[in-house]
């Protein structure tokens, strides 16, 4: 990685007061994508897979680890690396009757929340395979990417449909892979699927299943407050997070890193446990860090620094209802 120039100066008040609806992190929880090192892992191993035009890994990220945002930097992610690849994400929701045509409308949804489906089953699968081909066919060499979201809730009958609709754009001359993205209860659905030996199933989706690590030390925490501080820059001008947020304090030296065993410590205390075993999400970490980045930004100053009863404050704002032990 080329070794960062320092960011620039700013901004002033007036700056900051006129960019602050447009800073991407203001909209942090439904379009920002801090890339926070877990991420960036799983990422890289998808990337490893595609580069050799494969898929079958799923990974598994219980409740708050940040799998949302990780589909969501894949979809902008992959095709920016590889351009002839068309990305798409579907999801599986609970069923104890799943129906083909329920699973290719779930199909056409991936592509287009708002698109008129067809009512009976034959039309709808020509209708999903014509919609896929015509928006594949156009690359060279076509290939499509399924990002499947919630993949526990499949079960074998739904992987079996989709990988006999992968098989047909195969046959169109479309490759595709898939990767599998799901919660804990991806173990035992992967397990069910081992002891009913369909060992097809496994190939295709569960060559490998690796989870999603939350944040379990003080120095992980450190390696993403760094990323405030130093490593994302607004592509506009070039500010740092917390350089925004912070401009005088910045300016006089004050890093949110100097600050990690203050917020590590806010955050075993909120949990209750003295942090033995605890796993924090990426979800956590972000409403941690927008808390405390907009609510004090306010009393920013040369001599600014948080305390204990600041990071104590942000904690208010995150779930911490769901950390694992």
């Amino acid at each position: 990685m080329p070794k960062l120039s320092p960011p620039p100066e700013g901004p002033t008040r007036a700056e900051q007061e006129q960019h602050w609806s447009a800073f991407p992190v203001t909209d942090w929880p439904k379009s920002f994508i801090l890339p926070f090192p877990a991420m960036l892992h799983v990422a890289a191993d998808v990337m490893d897979e595609l580069h050799f035009g494969r898929g079958g890994h799923s990974y598994i990220a219980p409740t708050q680890r940040g799998k949302s945002t990780l589909i969501r930097y894949l979809l902008r992610a992959v095709p920016e690396r590889y351009p002839n690849m068309i990305v798409v994400r579907i999801e599986f929701e609970i069923s104890n009757r799943p129906l083909p045509r329920e699973f290719y409308k779930v199909l056409l949804r991936g592509l287009d929340p708002q698109l008129e489906i067809r009512h009976f089953l034959e039309d709808r699968r020509d209708q999903a395979l014509a919609e896929y081909l015509a928006l594949a066919t156009p690359k060279s060499p076509p290939f499509i990417v399924f990002l499947v979201d919630e993949i526990q809730n499949g079960g074998p009958l739904v992987l079996e449909w989709l990988k006999f609709f992968m098989g047909m754009l195969d046959e169109c001359g479309v490759r595709n892979a898939a990767f599998g993205f799901g919660n804990s209860g991806l173990t035992a659905a992967v397990k069910k699927i081992r002891l009913a030996h369909q060992k097809h199933l496994l190939k295709r989706y569960f060559r490998h299943v690796l989870s999603m690590p939350g944040i379990t030390t003080r120095m992980a925490l450190g390696r993403v407050f760094r990323i405030v501080d130093w490593t994302w820059r607004w592509a506009e001008f070039g500010w740092t997070i917390s350089q925004f947020y912070f401009p005088l304090a910045y300016r006089a030296g004050w890093r949110i890193t100097n600050e990690t065993g203050l917020a590590w410590a806010a955050l075993m205390t909120a949990a209750g446990t003295g942090g033995r075993g605890i796993e924090i999400g990426a979800d956590v970490v972000r409403d941690l860090l927008q808390y405390y980045l907009t609510q004090f930004s306010r009393f920013d100053s040369p001599k600014w620094k948080g305390t204990d009863e600041h990071w104590k404050e942000a904690t208010t704002a995150c779930d911490l209802s769901q950390l694992s032990d």
